[in-house]
């Protein structure tokens, strides 16, 4: 048996670590051409600089797992042993041992091999095809869908808001998970949170289908759709719907969990209300995107909690 010795663990640990770095950058959404070619000639160094950053990426999908399986708050972290350090398990090491943001933050494959994309705080105007605008709100993935008879797209995750002006024959569609949405001459907001699907008319009229049923939404109503489960039509306000778009987010009535998981969508790290009686209470406010990191001043002053700071960007309110 080969022995391990001290310069081994601490290479594989400072490889697995190089390695998570890289990973980062490329699913932050700011990495560049020279960024990608830097990675591809590090991870071809050796054996040893490949296999560090495939242990990471599958480390990163195992911890998924288990953060959301186990109920553990997503900021604990275990410690390593030299053991562990060497092997697969050296991932898991490096990924526990250093302060990092909350894996939501981190997108999934198929968002990475999405056409468009917008990192944290990110909007983009996107014009698709004549007569068809869409703009993405943070953390979205949007793929084309090439169809010369009837083009359309697919959101993956996150936000859009879209304008379609087409003629009165033509047709684009959007697709999110199971559901598809047709467009004329219509404005809408869809919003695609891991397979929970959420379409709002803003005007004009859209065609939705869901499996073999045909739902028909008007002028300020939104229909929500969870797997199969397809919820009652309801109203809502386009101004609050919109904001974000005008650089805004919006609150009434709404509890502060529901508030703080919004906000933790436009910053990095993330916001975490560690009393249920507090994350329930119901507030109405109004927060910059531009000054988003203002939000946690904020909340705490709006909801008269305390708060305490962790590595990485987490904040707990108490």
């Amino acid at each position: 048996m080969e022995a391990v010795t001290s310069d081994d663990t601490d290479q594989a640990m400072s490889l697995q670590k190089e390695g998570m770095q890289w990973l980062a950058l490329m699913i932050s959404g700011r990495a560049t051409d020279q960024d990608l070619a830097e990675m591809e000639r590090w991870k071809h160094q050796s054996p040893a600089h490949a296999e560090a950053l495939a242990s990471a990426i599958e480390m990163r999908r195992l911890v998924a797992i288990q953060d959301k399986f186990s109920g553990e708050p997503p900021f604990l972290y275990r410690p390593a042993t030299r053991r562990l350090a060497l092997g697969g398990a050296a991932a898991a090491a490096a990924v526990y041992a250093v302060a990092r943001p909350p894996l939501a933050l981190w997108p999934s494959l198929s968002e990475l091999r999405a056409d468009y994309r917008t990192g944290i705080g990110e909007q983009r105007q996107i014009a698709l095809v004549h007569g068809v605008s869409v703009a993405m709100n943070t953390r979205t993935s949007l793929s084309l869908r090439p169809d010369p008879g009837r083009p359309g797209i697919e959101v993956v995750t996150g936000e859009v808001a879209m304008t379609t002006q087409l003629p009165k024959a033509a047709r684009f569609t959007v697709y999110a998970g199971k559901i598809q949405i047709s467009a004329g001459d219509a404005n809408f907001d869809l919003r695609n949170d891991d397979g929970r699907i959420r379409v709002s008319c803003l005007e004009g009229h859209l065609e939705i289908r869901a499996g073999n049923a045909l739902r028909e939404l008007g002028p300020s109503e939104q229909l929500q759709f969870a797997g199969n489960v397809v919820e009652e039509a309801v109203r809502v306000d386009p101004v609050i719907l919109t904001a974000w778009r005008h650089g805004l987010l919006i609150f009434h009535d709404a509890s502060l969990s529901n508030i703080v998981a919004e906000i933790n969508r436009y910053r990095a790290g993330k916001i975490v209300v560690m009393n249920a009686a507090l994350a329930n209470r119901r507030f109405n406010g109004q927060f910059k995107i531009a000054h988003i990191d203002n939000a946690v001043v904020e909340l705490a002053h709006l909801s008269n909690a305390s708060t305490a700071s962790l590595p990485g960007g987490i904040v707990l309110l108490t």
